[in-house]
């Protein structure tokens, strides 16, 4: 009997090669955060009732602080894709015009 000879699709193989790295990856990424949502609530476990409110309010400013900030980026990105467009309308403008000219 001839021996079957296993063909390898490599496209095929280094799709699943990029699968696998990706899943590696989310699951390291997944175990670091569980790691660390566990040390934070051993800490917050052995603090007294004024020291989490303390640590809590503080920590509800900081995310308040994140996502304020957050949203200021998000509208400066969003004002400048705007100029960028309003720039490159009156380009167009300006070449359609200066063309029409030198007819």
């Amino acid at each position: 009997m001839a021996d079957k000879k296993n063909v390898i699709n490599e496209t095929d193989l280094e799709r699943h090669m990029n699968d696998q790295a990706a899943r590696a990856e989310s699951a390291g990424i997944a175990q670091k955060k569980f790691s660390n949502f566990q040390k934070l609530v051993t800490k917050v476990y052995s603090l007294s009732d004024k020291e989490f409110d303390i640590a809590f309010s503080t920590l509800e400013s900081m995310l308040e602080n994140f996502n304020n900030k957050k949203k200021d980026i998000e509208k400066e990105n969003k004002q400048d894709k705007q100029k960028e467009k309003s720039i490159e309308i009156l380009t167009n403008k300006k070449t359609v015009i200066e063309t029409q000219k030198n007819k």
